[in-house]
């Protein structure tokens, strides 16, 4: 595994200079030149190789993946790569509501450090030895497939603008930027100007970017295996998928919280 945060790291630092030269001037070129709706269509149809409707035939997910926060980055704004804030993890979902995330020190998932459960409208957290904790559900942390979140906006939009191209900071990738207002919230999407991928998400009033790459094909899906997280151009997360597996049966006990 150190080959990997080496390899990561290494592509933050790049990442940074990038950033640190054009995250104050996310630029807009006037260019309203295609549709929305036709943006977002052909994303479904690229991520989705013709056929949106097997999206729905996932029922179930075992996926592991490799993950860093810092508290540092996103509260204070300091950078803080601190390699003891690396985790591996193995998320389990079945569909429509039952999800738990594991959390763990070491890469072989032998060492179990926390556990979070998604079931129902309820969100409970089991960190070591302490008492189950329940908090409130934040649906945006709960896993789905951004095809999926993405149709669901649109089924639920209001609006839904093509804000014109413009340059993704760090990146210097042309995207459109879509807006689709629903009636409790804002999504703003960039999508590249010529593969029609979905690059990032913005949070603009948290200054706010995630931004997705490496695409792979997992058993027929297209799905972006890196995300990382910048706010006010501070690396403050990343997660890397290491494998999917899908419809896969899984031991109902997974989901009974202790």
């Amino acid at each position: 595994m150190r080959q990997l945060h080496m390899s990561v790291f290494f592509s933050l630092r790049q990442f940074k200079i990038g950033l640190s030269c054009c995250f104050l001037t996310f630029i807009i070129i006037s260019s309203y030149g295609q549709a929305a709706k036709d943006i977002l269509n052909n994303y479904f149809d690229v991520v989705s190789n013709g056929n949106f409707a097997k999206w729905n035939e996932i029922k179930s997910i075992r996926a592991t993946s490799v993950n860093f926060y810092s508290v540092n980055g996103f509260e204070n704004g300091f950078e803080d790569f601190n390699r003891d804030e690396i985790g591996y993890s193995i998320l389990y979902k079945e569909w429509p509501d039952k999800q738990k995330e594991e959390l763990y020190k070491d890469s072989l998932f032998n060492n179990l450090t926390s556990e979070f459960f998604f079931i129902g409208n309820t969100r409970t957290i089991l960190l070591g030895n302490l008492p189950p904790m329940k908090v409130p559900a934040d649906k945006s942390r709960s896993f789905e497939f951004y095809p999926v979140k993405i149709n669901g906006y649109v089924r639920d939009s209001k609006t839904i603008r093509n804000n014109g191209l413009k340059i993704l900071p760090g990146k210097s990738i042309e995207c459109y930027e879509i807006e689709i207002e629903t009636k409790k919230e804002r999504h703003w999407l960039l999508f590249n100007s010529k593969t029609y991928l979905l690059e990032a998400i913005s949070f603009p009033e948290q200054k706010i970017f995630w931004y997705l790459s490496e695409y792979k094909e997992f058993e027929g899906y297209l799905i972006p295996s890196y995300i990382l997280g910048v706010k006010g151009g501070v690396v403050y997360e990343w997660c890397k998928y290491k494998s999917f597996e899908f419809n896969t049966k899984i031991d109902p006990s997974k989901f009974i919280i202790p």
